[in-house]
């Protein structure tokens, strides 16, 4: 069931050459806006995806070419803000999707489940757990393979804690299993408008 929900909330993500993963957001906040522009074209759009910065960075300039897919179909999608310091992006896509909830209660040890869309293969569920928490990031032993970026990091309950920004490789380009997730709550800092 957890897991099940978690793919069904979880985007594909395509951006010239780079690709990765986003998910749906139940958020009470609102989103904040690169620009004016930004926030005219998302009028209307009902859902608030959230990704890593670094999946869209080459499409800033033109976000009209960020391909946003739900369920293997594409959807209208807007680029709402990111923020350098997090790796984090937000977008705004026009789906009727009731998204997933996001949590602060975070420990080392904890069990943890990171979907995405790893090498293009399709949504995949990876588990491991938390293994440090440092400031703002996670460092967990779930597997994370290219694609996996900006995926949800999911505790036992189906809450997002993190959103996936790294994975650390070795010479042959192969992770080595030590990878970090962004704290949910880091989206206040500057993506979201949140009560303090």
């Amino acid at each position: 069931m957890v897991i099940a929900r978690s793919i069904a909330n979880s985007v594909q993500i395509e951006c010239q050459d780079s690709s990765g993963t986003g998910w749906v957001y139940d958020t009470p906040h609102n989103p904040t806006y690169r620009n004016a522009q930004f926030e005219a074209g998302s009028a209307g759009m009902q859902a608030l995806v959230v990704t890593a910065k670094h999946v869209i960075d080459e499409c800033r300039k033109d976000p009209s070419t960020i391909v946003v897919m739900l369920d293997s179909q594409e959807v209208p999608s807007q680029l709402l803000n990111w923020q350098k310091e997090t790796d984090l992006a937000t977008i705004a896509i026009d789906a009727s999707i009731p998204g997933l909830s996001g949590s602060e209660d975070v420990k080392p040890g904890m069990w943890a489940l990171a979907i995405g869309w790893p090498f293009n293969y399709g949504l995949t569920p990876t588990v491991g757990r938390v293994i440090e928490i440092a400031g703002n990031d996670l460092y967990i032993d779930v597997l994370v393979e290219p694609g996996n970026s900006g995926g949800p990091l999911i505790d036992s309950t189906g809450t997002v804690i993190g959103t996936v920004t790294a994975s650390f490789l070795d010479d042959q380009n192969v992770t080595t299993g030590y990878n970090i997730a962004t704290k949910t709550r880091t989206l206040c800092q500057e993506l979201l408008v949140c009560n303090k």
